[in-house]
């Protein structure tokens, strides 16, 4: 094989090589743009399963308030998520029988936070890993006006209405 041949060759194999590479490129590419998207949708399933949860939860502090008396504080043990025994919760319930505040007895882990910041702590045993926005009239009153605002990054705001014990998504992803 002469010189012309063998540069030949390697020009062969240069061009195989590049078009494997810019193929390889594309696929990356499209998957990656298939991809992104699905990330984005699974921060919002998050989102609306904290919302599930949180909604619950708050019915079921609703059902006690009930089967209890009516009582405009409630106090419920529950198990820690943690494993590590027991919590008792009180929460203060307005007219209506949703929690309006609530705190860990016996604790100092959430004193000092806003009302909004102890419920949801208090409600879901975690803290908050997106932003309180803070409340709308959200003094722990017993007439059941108020709101609480919880916005996650760009994935939604939920608002937590004091007077029906709703949570709802106010504001969806923005972007796209």
């Amino acid at each position: 094989m002469d010189r012309e041949q063998q540069a030949e060759e390697r020009k062969g194999r240069m061009l195989v090589f590049l078009a494997a590479l810019i193929l390889i490129l594309l696929l990356t590419g499209s998957w990656l743009r298939g991809l992104l998207p699905r990330i984005g949708d699974a921060a919002a399933v998050s989102l609306e399963s904290l919302r599930s949860a949180f909604a619950e939860r708050t019915e079921l502090v609703h059902a006690a308030w009930i089967n209890h008396g009516k009582s405009p504080e409630q106090y419920l043990d529950v198990e820690n998520w943690s494993g590590e025994g027991k919590l008792r919760i009180a929460y203060r319930m307005n007219r209506a029988g949703w929690p309006v505040d609530a705190r860990f007895v016996g604790s100092r882990q959430n004193q000092g936070r806003n009302v909004c910041e102890r419920l949801w702590e208090t409600v879901l045993q975690q803290d908050a890993d997106f932003e309180i926005l803070g409340s709308i009239n959200a003094r722990p009153d017993l007439s059941g006006g108020g709101a609480c605002l919880y916005q996650a990054a760009d994935e939604g705001t939920l608002r937590y209405r004091f007077s029906d014990g709703g949570l709802e998504m106010i504001r969806e992803k923005t972007g796209d």
